[in-house]
């Protein structure tokens, strides 16, 4: 079975994603043996932010970093268990989102 950067590579489209997670140490954590489910934005995803914005995350690890934890969530989320909202997610909400508080991954137990 591919770890998730080796499933991401595969893919094609999410070459951005992968140089994020590159620039912020991430890629050796994402290559493990440890189950994540990643809610991964797609190149053509990146393309739609404003000129430079990519550019400047990479040259700013901790906020790169910052924003990526809240793309990874340790285990394997299915779509089935994911429920659909209406409601717009607030910051406060966002703060305490089980997405980012699964970071740094947890210890598997598989």
């Amino acid at each position: 079975m591919k770890n998730l950067i080796e499933t991401a590579t595969a893919a094609g489209q999410f070459t951005t994603l992968l140089a994020a997670v590159k620039a912020a140490g991430l890629t050796e954590t994402l290559s493990g043996t440890s189950q994540f489910t990643v809610f991964a934005p797609t190149d053509a995803a990146f393309k739609k932010l404003p000129a430079g914005t990519v550019d400047s995350l990479l040259k700013d690890v901790p906020t790169l970093k910052s924003i990526l934890k809240y793309h990874v969530a340790s285990g394997k989320i299915t779509a089935k268990e994911i429920k659909p909202s209406t409601a717009p997610m607030s910051r406060s909400m966002a703060q305490r989102s089980p997405v980012r508080t699964c970071w740094p991954p947890m210890a598997s137990s598989t």
